[in-house]
């Protein structure tokens, strides 16, 4: 609060000042890095992501967990260069895994399956409860 006036908590007060962070996290540090870094890999600017320096820099073994999907998703190659396939991954704007699927999709004939798989995948509320 920044003015005067009353705070209803749904939490007690001992809750609050025990458990409570007094920030949270910043987002770099609790979420999947697997977009940012194939985003980063395809600028064409020879970046080291392990050593890049981030604001806020993530745990190296979340760093080293991206490069290994990315690796495993034939995004990056054996010496993290980013593969034709990786370039064409990075210009949809999907996570690297539904980017993939999209693309092996187009190759196997079933586009239209998979777009409505990933549509459904991308979305955090699929389902809205109904007004009254």
């Amino acid at each position: 609060r920044t003015r005067p006036g009353k705070c209803f908590r749904l939490y007690t007060k001992s809750f609050y000042d025990k458990k409570m962070p007094d920030v949270s996290a910043p987002e770099i540090q609790r979420t999947s890095l697997v977009g940012a870094v194939l985003y980063l890999k395809s600028l064409n600017l020879d970046v080291d992501v392990l050593a890049f320096d981030f604001l806020d820099p993530p745990e190296e073994a979340a760093l080293e967990d991206a490069l290994r999907q990315l690796y495993i998703l034939d995004a990056i190659d054996v010496d993290g260069q980013v593969t034709e396939l990786g370039r064409r991954m990075s210009g949809l704007p999907l996570e690297p895994s539904l980017a993939r699927a999209l693309l092996a999709a187009t190759e196997l004939g079933c586009l239209p399956e998979v777009i409505s798989v990933a549509s459904m995948l991308s979305s955090e509320h699929v389902f809205a409860a109904g007004q009254g």
